[in-house]
């Protein structure tokens, strides 16, 4: 999917969670006797219609969750830090994540786009994907994509674009996690606009550098996985 600079200056935008549509439920999760969970139900049936909590206890709302009619989850925002902008949106279809868009840069719009399988099977310890299934990245933040990430299984494939013309160069690609690597395959770092270095890093045959794949979840990049 080739993404034109338009479409990758798109914006992270909160969805507001309307207390006035419904009945409004709040509890305090972890007895500190603070409320830090609020929901909106239907006022019916207890359908939950949106929720949204202080996870890490600053006072500051950092997760917004937006269900369907069925109650099932459709929607979740999540803000990191001591932002008060939307940094990360995950869809969902059926209950099951679909996409997720980020702002890894904090320049409030999205820089990196993940689409997932709804079909394959679950981490049982998280009730959530281990990774998606590719990925597209603006690493540069300059509006144009020049990554473009695939997994198969534990194995990783990225390419690049390194002349800016918006599609994958050839000799760009990186291999993260396998034992074998790709011929002409450069580093994460390099391919990500970043250093490369690190214990998690390990050279292979003909200076390909792979990367422990059980570092790369679903919300980390090759720059970031490397660093020390």
């Amino acid at each position: 999917m080739e993404r034109t600079p338009s479409d990758s200056l798109e914006q992270l935008v909160h969805e507001k969670c309307d207390k006035s549509a419904g009945t409004l439920v709040a509890v305090d999760s972890n007895g500190d006797g603070k409320l830090d969970v609020f929901t909106v139900t239907d006022g019916g049936g207890g359908r939950p219609l949106c929720r949204y909590a202080d996870l890490n206890r600053d006072g500051r709302v950092d997760l917004y969750e937006f269900f369907d009619s069925t109650g099932e989850i459709r929607r979740r925002e999540f803000v990191y830090g001591d932002a008060t902008e939307v940094d990360a949106l995950e869809f969902y279809s059926g209950g099951r994540l679909v996409r997720r868009l980020y702002d890894t840069t904090g320049r409030h719009r999205v820089d990196t786009w993940d689409w997932f399988d709804p079909n394959v099977p679950l981490n049982p310890s998280t009730g959530r994907p281990v990774h998606p299934s590719r990925r597209e990245r603006d690493s540069k933040g300059i509006g144009q994509v020049d990554q473009w990430w695939t997994w198969a299984g534990d194995v990783i494939t990225v390419v690049s674009d390194r002349n800016g013309d918006g599609r994958p160069d050839p000799g760009t690609t990186v291999v993260l996690g396998a034992t074998e690597r790709k011929e002409g395959a450069t580093s994460p770092g390099v391919a990500d606009g970043g250093s490369s270095g690190g214990d998690a890093m390990k050279t292979g045959e003909g200076g390909a550098i792979a990367i422990d794949a059980s570092l790369l979840d679903a919300g980390v990049t090759p720059a970031e996985a490397s660093a020390p």
